[in-house]
């Protein structure tokens, strides 16, 4: 009776050692390295026709076993570099905003082949760390930044014609 081989996943820093010591010992058999690491001959021709990207793994990611390798690198970077700057300035972002953003950065780039679909979007999401949560209280009825913008300015000029000692703050006038 044939017994199933058991699925075997290999970490980046297994890969990078199978790279290393190919590269040390270059008449080192194929199938050896299969039967050091308890896989299939096919899987380590694989790893080394990858061994360009398995030597250049950081220490970081030593662990990792399974990288996400972008079709549109330069267009998820803008994006992240985009969203990690929106939420560092405390910018609410939904799903629709990254989808808008994501089209124009494929625009920029003049990427043809880019489509936001709802796959898509949850890859990314998953691939930034992004969540998404129910704002209470207070925060859900604040207002927009835009908004607060073009309010200011608003104020700003209604306030012009009024001496500064004459302007007060509803809040700590105690007539509410």
């Amino acid at each position: 009776m044939l017994t199933k081989r058991k699925r075997v996943s290999l970490s980046a820093k297994q890969k990078y050692e199978i790279c290393e010591i190919k590269e040390k010992v270059p008449t080192l058999q194929n199938v050896e390295l299969a039967q050091k690491y308890n896989v299939r001959k096919s899987t380590i021709t694989d790893i080394l026709r990858e061994s360009d990207h398995w030597l250049t793994i950081t220490e970081s990611q030593e662990n990792t076993k399974k990288f996400h390798r972008s079709k549109w690198l330069q267009l998820e970077g803008a994006l992240g570099l985009w969203v990690d700057n929106a939420l560092n300035t405390k910018q609410d972002i939904d799903g629709n905003i990254l989808k808008v953003k994501a089209s124009y950065f494929a625009e920029q780039f003049s990427i043809e082949d880019f489509h936001h679909s709802e796959g898509w979007l949850g890859g990314f999401k998953k691939w930034h760390g992004l969540h998404q949560f129910k704002k209470q209280g207070e925060t859900e009825s604040a207002p927009l930044a835009e908004s607060i913008e073009k309010d200011h300015f608003t104020l700003q000029q209604l306030l012009a014609s009024y001496n500064p000692e004459d302007i007060w703050n509803g809040d700590e006038t105690g007539l509410f």
